[in-house]
């Protein structure tokens, strides 16, 4: 059975693109700001113009964006793997076999605690960093799920 991750995963999505957006259009303003003293520009525009078409430009992608990731985000736990789903302009299929798990983590950031949601952190053999993480699952999920994954019975491993 697939499952879909917590509706709620679009309102932290949402809420971290618009904060890049935001500081991707101060950048923007303050190099209008600091041009704004050069009297070499032949070009006279309004300061702050495009800064303010950046931002507009960034917020729609980033409010658009998380619809549809939150669309296409789906995960299965299989008898002996972790299937994977994701992705919008690229598709990615991820399977790890559950006998390679070397640990799991449940992890909160500020954004998560504030929409009661956690992340779960896969860690797999043969890898410096995590390998999966999904994102949007209640808490209480995480903690079930990582149980799940944890428990390789023996003969899983022969």
């Amino acid at each position: 059975m697939m499952y879909r991750l917590d509706p709620r995963i679009k309102g932290i999505w949402i809420l971290k693109n618009l904060l890049l957006s935001i500081l991707v259009s101060m950048g923007v303003l303050f190099y209008e700001l600091t041009r704004m003293f050069r009297f070499d520009d032949s070009i006279l525009f309004i300061h702050g113009f495009v800064a303010f078409m950046v931002f507009i430009g960034m917020s729609i992608i980033g409010i658009v964006f998380p619809f549809l990731s939150y669309h296409y985000w789906k995960y299965e736990i299989r008898d002996n793997e972790l299937y994977i789903e994701r992705g919008v302009l690229t598709k990615i299929r991820t399977v790890a076999p559950r006998t390679r798990i070397q640990h799991l983590d449940v992890s909160q950031g500020i954004f998560e605690r504030m929409f009661g949601l956690a992340r779960l952190v896969i860690y797999t053999a043969g890898s410096r960093g995590a390998d999966i993480i999904i994102p949007g699952l209640e808490v209480e999920f995480a903690d079930q799920l990582r149980d799940v994954l944890k428990n390789v019975q023996n003969e899983d491993i022969l």
